[in-house]
Formats: structure tokens, sequence, C-alpha cells
């Protein structure tokens, strides 16, 4: 099969427009909020704590169920430290104290 001319434009201005994005892409600077992943860290922490105290392999057989089960006390250790935190912030602001956003 031949390549016609327009084809082959096609294919040229196509990696020309992935090679144009991957650097306009590298080239920004992401923020990183530490605040966010310090809490994260911590709910972590605290959910695979969790995990090697509950014997959740002894109570359930079936090993997909169990590392679901895991993974959701995992996620639901970091969803309570935030709240904790952001529960925090606001009774801390009801008493005029205020934090940097």
């Amino acid at each position: 099969m031949k390549n016609t001319k327009e084809e082959k434009e096609r294919r040229h201005y196509n990696k020309k427009l992935i090679s144009d994005g991957l650097k306009r892409e590298t080239q920004t600077v992401r923020k990183v909020n530490w605040v966010e992943f310090g809490l994260c860290g911590i709910g972590c922490f605290v959910g695979l704590w969790l995990n090697s105290i509950i014997p959740i392999e002894r109570l359930i057989k079936n090993s997909i169920v169990s590392i679901v089960v895991e993974v959701l006390i995992v996620t639901v250790c970091i969803v309570i430290t935030d709240m904790a935190v952001n529960k925090l912030k606001s009774i801390i602001k009801k008493f005029g104290l205020s934090f940097k956003k």
C-alpha cells in the first residue's frame, strides 16, 4: 500500500502534536499539597496498623474479598483522618484563629 501525501502529512502532524504535548506536560511544575500528603500518610499508617491487628484472613476465607476489606479499612482511615483534621480546623476557626490556605 502506498502512503498518500495526506496520510504522511497526517502522521507527521500527529507525531508533532504528541511530542509537543509531552514537552509541555513535562515543563509544567505541579505543586504538592504537603498537608494532604501527610494526612494520607497518617491515615495509611493507621489503616495498615489496624490491618495487622484484625485477623482478616481468619475471618474471611476468600482472598479477593479479604483484599477488598483491607483496602476499605485503609481508605476509611484516610477519610476519618481528613475529617478529624477538618473538624479540628473548624473548631479552632470558631475561636478566632486562622490557618493559611
